[in-house]
């Protein structure tokens, strides 16, 4: 996979920061409306990967090798895992609420500063945030794994031309 044309190079270089934005908008209100984690992980990686495809897989790979995609996954992952552990550890996991009458507050931020009430949702962005990075990253580092594939084992329809 070589690229495509200038055109749609520049396309690609202008909608996926928008992409990107639309992706950070999904995740980040994801516990009042509907989306979060997943569809957010899901445009995150659709992105990457319209990049990919318009670029070059040889381009692509060359400024950012595969192990970067996977850390960027293990990390996503680590942030969940974080998040649970934490939250199960001092008895807040997943409570959007600001202070529980019984304890700790669950946000640095009151729910009335600056009008938002995302700031007030405990670790449901955490946990949303983790999870984006890690299906992000999934559907972007399986992508590459079956463009690679094609790269070393071509098909025989790629053979007839």
């Amino acid at each position: 996979m070589s690229g495509m044309s200038i055109i749609v190079k520049t396309a690609t270089r202008l909608i996926t920061p928008l992409i990107l934005v639309l992706a950070a908008n999904v995740i980040m209100h994801g516990h009042f409306t509907p989306g979060g984690g997943f569809q957010g992980g899901a445009l995150l990686g659709a992105a990457f990967i319209l990049y990919v495809v318009a670029m070059g897989y040889e381009e692509c790979v060359a400024k950012t090798p595969v192990k970067h995609v996977l850390r960027f996954q293990a990390f996503g992952l680590s942030l969940i895992a974080l998040t649970s552990l934490t939250g199960i550890c001092f008895g807040f996991f997943m409570q959007n609420q600001a202070k529980p009458e019984w304890g700790l507050p669950l946000s640095f931020f009151p729910e009335k500063w600056f009008g938002v009430e995302a700031l007030s949702a405990g670790s449901i962005p955490l946990l949303a945030l983790g999870e984006s990075i890690n299906v992000g990253m999934g559907f972007l580092a399986a992508f590459l794994f079956f463009t690679a594939l094609r790269e070393i084992a071509p098909s025989r329809d790629d053979e007839k031309r």
